[in-house]
């Protein structure tokens, strides 16, 4: 269900262009997954017409912490232009998160991301959606947001929500 998997220590990928092949693929398809891997580094990647995600950033228990992302494009995914989840300090710079067909980038229990000098455009949700859950020791709080571009997306720019597992009701919610 990946064009491309990243696993384990120090793995870089540069200089890239995956096709998810959205009309062909399963419908799960992702482009770029990087699973438990941790202080991965991408340059210069793309990740087009996945019918999932373009990247996705997974971990079990914050194994993939610390990925350096720079110049990254994630454009026309089926679902949001990448999806970080229970992986904390990601750094983004300098990429392009356009015209998804949910967000440009979600942030599930991803605390302290850097996202600097990225835009963020024509997404059919929110520009950047940041939530968690407050079962999970990795909440998503702390992210340093500074010099990006946002517009004409369907939803926010920036939303930030919060859930009560309990009750499966919002407790805390905001956007830009």
């Amino acid at each position: 269900s990946v064009v491309v998997q990243l696993e384990g220590p120090f793995a870089v990928l540069q200089d890239l262009t995956v096709d998810g092949n959205k009309k062909g693929a399963p419908q799960g398809n992702v482009g770029i997954l990087v699973l438990n891997a941790n202080r991965v580094e991408m340059f210069r990647v793309t990740a087009q017409n996945a019918p999932k995600y373009g990247f996705e950033i997974y971990s079990d228990n914050n194994e993939s912490c610390c990925a350096k992302l720079s110049k990254l494009m994630a454009v026309a995914n089926g679902n949001s232009g990448m999806h970080v989840a229970n992986t904390a300090d990601v750094f983004i710079s300098m990429a392009e998160f356009e015209n998804n067909g949910a967000h440009g980038l979600e942030l599930n229990n991803s605390p302290t991301t850097r996202i600097e000098h990225s835009d963020f455009g024509g997404n059919l949700g929110d520009g950047i959606r940041i939530y968690g859950s407050a079962a999970s020791h990795l909440q998503s709080h702390k992210q340093i947001i500074v010099g990006n571009q946002f517009g004409n997306n369907g939803q926010h720019d920036i939303n930030i929500l919060g859930f009560d597992d309990q009750a499966k009701r919002p407790v805390s919610t905001g956007n830009l």
